[in-house]
């Protein structure tokens, strides 16, 4: 994985800081064991326990110094920052980093409203330190970027969400082109892979679903969306692209192809090919994708029968049978 400037210049920030040390949501395990890893994505919670460490997934107690990496949605992120600033002990220091075209210079604006902050420019990112003083204004500005960034019922969608999760208080084009046209879920035993906040499943009704996803807390939320629609489930916190999937008769799937902000269409061609490898004999799936991503070359070498059931709205449904 390459990894970008903000990443390397927060593990040298908090390199440089004593006490008990944070980090919520680094791209990647930090090498320096001693520092708490706070995030709900799989691959980064794979990553620590293959060296005996554990993911967390909330911060706990007061720290002498926290670090905060940029995620796509300006909510969220901030709402990293507030939760950070409130778990600081007095005189404790809070970093965050961006890149240039991240956003990074409004988010040193925002974060300069928490205190004094240091700001350095440097690899085509930006580095941003305060200390947490005794500043009513300023824990009240975090409490309110918390708000901003909780979980709350979204009535057009009918589910839970909240920002981070992909089309957290809208129906995606393509999520909807694939309900639309199957109307309500297969017969047997399906699933709903990359899952998010699972409005699929709930629209679809199925008899039972293996609700996958790599991120935790969107998992948490589908599952809960399922229980309060009365849906049978099974929720996996689960790697797609690295780990065994349950074999399922059907599957549903709206691929990312996007990660950390940036374009990757390979991961989508990485859920296609888990997708496939989930179904049973004579299993179906459905696969909603962009009309110019290229997944055509990504099926035809895997051998399968499959066809484009439907194109609308800039977007194809692929049924691929196994």
């Amino acid at each position: 994985m390459h990894l970008r400037a903000d990443f390397a210049l927060l593990a040298e920030a908090l390199a440089g800081e004593e006490g008990r040390r944070a980090w919520i949501a680094p791209p990647a395990a930090p090498e320096d064991a001693a520092v708490e890893v706070i995030g709900s994505e799989r691959a980064l919670a794979l990553a620590l326990e293959a060296r005996g460490q554990r993911l967390a997934m909330q911060l706990a107690g007061l720290y002498d110094a926290i670090a905060i990496s940029w995620a796509p949605s300006k909510r969220l992120t901030l709402a990293r920052i507030g939760r950070a600033f409130l778990h600081l002990r007095p005189g404790g220091r809070l970093w965050f980093a961006a890149m240039n075209d991240r956003g990074a210079k409004s988010y040193a604006k925002r974060i300069s409203a928490l205190g004094e902050a240091e700001i350095i420019a440097k690899r085509h990112a930006r580095l941003v330190g305060i200390t947490r003083g005794e500043n009513p204004a300023a824990e009240r500005l975090a409490w309110d970027w918390l708000r901003e960034a909780r979980a709350r019922f979204i009535p057009s969608l009918g589910v839970w969400s909240r920002p981070g999760i992909f089309a957290w208080d809208r129906a995606d084009a393509g999520s909807a082109l694939l309900v639309e046209t199957l109307g309500k879920a297969p017969a047997g035993e399906g699933m709903e892979l990359g899952c998010g906040h699972g409005w699929m499943s709930v629209r679809l009704a199925p008899a039972f679903v293996h609700l996958v996803e790599a991120d935790r807390a969107a998992l948490l939320l589908a599952a809960r969306n399922l229980r309060a629609h009365h849906l049978d489930h099974a929720a996996h916190w689960l790697d797609a692209t690295r780990e065994a999937l349950p074999k399922v008769d059907w599957v549903i799937c709206n691929p990312p192809h996007h990660a950390g902000g940036f374009s990757q269409v390979g991961l989508g061609a990485r859920f296609i090919e888990a997708a496939v490898g989930a179904l049973r004999r004579g299993g179906v799936a459905w696969i909603v994708a962009g009309r110019r991503l290229p997944y055509e070359r990504t099926l035809k070498a895997l051998g399968v029968r499959w066809e484009i059931a439907r194109e609308a709205r800039g977007y194809k449904l692929f049924r691929v049978r196994a």
